[in-house]
């Protein structure tokens, strides 16, 4: 995968965040300011700083940035885990979501088996991966 693959990768993905967030349900769980709130700040500061990671002024400069869109995609895991275990959404909608676009390990976003990691790529087309 090319850099400016992977810039279109994880924009598409913020894009599809946000669908996520609007997608939550109008109670009192799904309108959680906190769910709601970090998920499209997390979820959508990938994409920036691997974009600014790219053109970073030093190696130091370029390893922060990418080290902050790692973290930022691996709280926005927590919080899609936390939107399948509360059953906001249905599971199969959140963990294609993830996997199909970074193939992020199972284990990052606490799928409960490998068993369940491979049916989910076997359902994504994701099983040469």
């Amino acid at each position: 995968m090319t850099p400016n693959e992977l810039s279109d990768r994880l924009w598409c993905f913020a894009a599809r965040i946000g669908k996520v967030v609007d997608a939550l349900p109008d109670t009192r769980l799904g309108r959680h300011v906190p769910t709601c709130r970090e998920l499209v700040r997390s979820g959508t500061s990938a994409p920036p700083n691997y974009d600014e990671a790219r053109v970073g002024e030093s190696r130091a400069d370029f390893a922060h940035k990418i080290n902050v869109a790692l973290k930022e995609l691996v709280e926005t895991g927590g919080w899609l885990k936390f939107i399948i275990r509360a059953q906001l959404l249905p599971a199969r909608r959140i963990e294609a979501l993830v996997e199909s676009r970074f193939g992020i390990g199972t284990r990052k976003i606490g799928f409960d088996s490998e068993g369940q990691a491979q049916d989910l790529r076997a359902r994504c087309g994701l099983n040469d991966q």
